[in-house]
This record gives C-alpha cells, sequence and structure tokens, in this order.
C-alpha cells in the first residue's frame, strides 16, 4: 500500500506515476528489503560538481521500509550541474539491460518552481545515494532514514506533512547560513550561474541544521 502511494500524478512537486511499481520492485530485489535488517550508508566525504545526468530528490516523498531504517524515494531525472559526494566518473549514468543506474544529488533545479516546506521528524537521507530509472525521467533511489528525527526542510509534499507511513527527502536549511545554501552558492560557482533564492511555504527561521548532512 505504501508503494502503492508512491505512484500517483505528480504535477509541481507532487509523486510521479506509473514506473515506480517496477522501479520499487527493482531497488528492493537489489537491496534485499524483505530481509534486510538494516544498510550500511558511510558518510559523504567531499562535495563535488559535476555537468552530467542525475537523480534529484529534493522534492521526492518516500515509502519506508519494514524496519524504518531506509526508504524508496520517487525522485526526478534532471541533466546539468549538480553537485554530489563522489567523483564524476562514479557518479556518471550505467546503461543496463532495460534500466540505467545513476546517483542522487543536490541541485537548485526545482528552487523556482516549488517552495521549501519545514518538517519535524524523520526524513530520508538521499544525497549520494544509488537510483535506478527505466524511462529517462523517474527515478527510484534507496535512502537512509535516521534513528532520530528532527527539523529539516524539503520541496515534497506541496507545504503538506507527509501521511503515515511516508518520509520526505530532508535537509538542512536551503536559506542563509544553512547546509543547503552553501552547497546552492558552490554549485553556482562551479556552473557560472548566480544562485536562485528559494522560497519558503510559511514563516520559519531557515536555520534548522542536519548535522552531518547538506
Amino acid at each position: 500500500m505504501l508503494l502503492h502511494s508512491l505512484t500517483k500524478e505528480r504535477a509541481k512537486g507532487q509523486i510521479v506515476k506509473k514506473p515506480f511499481l517496477k522501479l520499487a520492485f527493482l531497488a528492493m530485489l537489489w537491496t534485499g528489503l524483505s530481509t534486510a535488517a538494516g544498510a550500511d550508508f558511510p558518510p559523504p566525504p567531499q562535495n563535488i560538481c559535476c555537468n552530467q545526468t542525475y537523480a534529484l530528490c529534493i522534492a521526492a516523498s518516500c515509502a519506508l521500509s519494514p524496519n524504518g531504517e531506509f526508504a524508496l524515494c520517487a525522485c526526478t531525472v534532471e541533466s546539468g550541474w549538480s553537485i554530489g559526494p563522489t567523483a564524476c566518473t562514479d557518479r556518471a549514468p550505467v546503461q543496463q539491460t532495460g534500466f540505467t543506474t545513476l546517483v542522487s544529488t543536490f541541485s537548485t533545479a526545482l528552487y523556482t518552481s516549488d517552495d521549501f516546506y519545514q518538517g519535524s521528524g524523520k526524513d530520508a537521507d538521499c544525497y549520494g545515494k544509488t537510483c535506478v530509472t527505466f524511462d529517462g525521467v523517474n527515478a527510484v533511489c534507496l535512502c537512509a532514514v535516521g534513528s532520530e528525527g528532527g527539523e529539516y526542510w524539503t520541496e515534497a509534499g506541496s507545504c503538506a506533512a507527509p501521511p503515515s507511513g511516508i518520509v520526505y527527502s530532508g535537509a538542512s536549511s536551503p536559506f542563509a547560513g544553512g547546509g543547503l545554501a552553501g552547497l546552492a552558492q558552490q554549485l553556482a560557482k562551479c556552473s557560472g550561474t548566480t544562485a536562485p533564492t528559494p522560497t519558503a511555504c510559511s514563516t520559519g527561521t531557515g536555520t534548522a541544521q542536519r548535522p552531518g548532512r547538506p
């Protein structure tokens, strides 16, 4: 039922449809979600700019695994400049038979279309995580979920809290002093552009941080 809820139509920040049951099944097959007691997600070592195809999960809604330690997140496939924790060669899409693997990284591609929602509780960390796509438009990424909740920022959910069994892909604040703000400035410097200005769903301090996270 959780995966079914992720297959509804996405329009401007909503969830993408059709390929996700197939994508989610493949992701579960790879990682053994039905039997795994947990997953090993090493911390990202660095932030590197690349100009290539990537998965973007800043607006992703995610279905929790049975043990609540990781989640399958509905992301989009983008092309252009992004910033991630590994070298560009390691993040380059790899064509397989019938699908493509790629990596979830950060960009400001959705800043002008989706507002940022400040949530509280558990969220998914998709930065640098592995994803699959069948159509080159939609992707599913296997993301880590922390054991303790806290404040986070996301472009998912159209400014509404997640329903039961669903978490959002979250990060530190995109506003001045926040982790995403720093990444946005670094990305703008790499691409020779100006970082766009994010907007919030409602009033907030804009200073929420996720320790050890972008």
